[in-house]
C-alpha cells in the first residue's frame, strides 16, 4: 500500500504557503525514493469536515478521531497513521532504514556520526517548533492577529531571537554545503529535510539574511534539488505570498 501524506489544500482564502505544512517530510520521501501519494484536505470552516480532500472532490474523508487536535499533516502507512511531522519524519527513517534508503549515518559503524546528524535533526525541528505560533498566523493569514499590536512586539522580539539562531547555524555552514554532507554522496541528511523547509519559509516572507551569506547560498543550493523541486508547495514561486518581514514587521 502506498504511504498518503495528508496536508493542506489551499483555497482561494489562504496563503500559498499554507501548503508547505508537511514539506519537510515531501523532501525526505523524495530523498528516500519512497512512493507516496499526497491527500490535499480543504482548510475551510465552511466545510462539514475539515477533513475533506480535493483530490477527489471530496471522495475522502479523514476521520477526526484519528488526530483530535485536527492538526496536518498526517502519515497513513497502511494501518499505521503518524501525526505530528517531527513523528513522522523518525517514523520514516526507522522503519524504511534501509542502507539504499537511509538519511542518517550508520549507527553501529559510524555512532558519532549518526549522534551528531540525529541531533541537528532534532535542532532543525525546535526551530520550527518555537516559531510555530508566528508562522501559523503567516501561513494562515490570519488577519485579526497580523494587525494585533501585542503580535507585532511578539514579532519583533522573535526575530531577534531568530537572527542570533539563524547566526549559529550559518557559522555551522561555513566550509560546508550542507549541515551534513550528502549520506552516500546522493541523499540529503534528514537534518536538511527538517532544516531547509523552515529556512525556506523565513526567506520567502522577506526576512532579513544580511551577514548571513552562508545560509543564503545553501538555500539556493538545495532549493535545485530533484527532491525540493518535485516536492515544493504549489504557487510556492508565485508572487502572492507577502514579504511581511521586510514590510509590516520590518521596524
Amino acid at each position: 500500500m502506498v504511504i498518503q501524506l495528508y496536508r493542506y489544500f489551499v483555497s482561494t482564502k489562504n496563503s500559498p504557503s499554507l501548503n508547505a505544512i508537511g514539506w519537510r517530510s515531501r523532501i525526505q520521501m523524495e530523498e528516500k525514493n519512497l512512493g507516496y501519494e499526497n491527500v490535499l484536505v480543504i482548510d475551510d470552516s465552511t466545510q462539514k469536515s475539515a477533513f475533506a480532500t480535493s483530490d477527489k472532490l471530496g471522495q475522502h474523508i479523514l476521520e477526526p478521531s484519528v488526530n483530535p487536535r485536527r492538526e496536518l499533516p498526517v502519515l497513513e502507512d497502511g494501518t499505521v497513521i503518524v501525526t505530528d511531522e517531527g513523528a513522522i519524519m523518525q517514523y520514516l527513517e526507522e522503519c524504511y532504514s534501509d542502507v539504499n534508503v537511509t538519511l542518517l549515518p550508520d549507527p553501529e559503524k559510524e555512532r558519532d556520526k549518526y549522534a551528531e546528524v540525529l541531533s541537528l535533526f532534532h535542532e532543525a525541528l525546535n526551530c520550527y517548533s518555537n516559531s510555530k505560533d508566528i508562522l501559523d498566523a503567516l501561513i494562515k493569514d490570519d488577519k485579526e492577529t497580523l494587525k494585533s499590536k501585542d503580535f507585532k512586539i511578539r514579532v519583533q522580539f522573535w526575530k531577534k531571537k531568530m537572527k542570533d539562531e539563524l547566526k549559529q547555524w550559518n557559522e555551522l555552514l561555513t566550509q560546508r554545503e550542507y549541515l551534513w554532507p550528502l549520506i552516500s554522496n546522493s541523499r540529503l541528511s534528514a537534518a536538511d529535510c527538517a532544516f531547509y523547509p523552515f529556512l525556506a519559509i523565513l526567506i520567502r516572507y522577506g526576512f532579513d539574511m544580511k551577514g548571513l551569506d552562508n545560509l543564503v547560498a545553501y538555500h539556493q543550493r538545495v532549493s535545485k534539488r530533484d527532491s525540493v523541486l518535485k516536492s515544493k508547495p504549489s504557487r510556492w514561486d508565485s508572487g502572492e505570498i507577502e514579504a511581511v518581514f521586510a514590510t509590516q514587521f520590518n521596524n
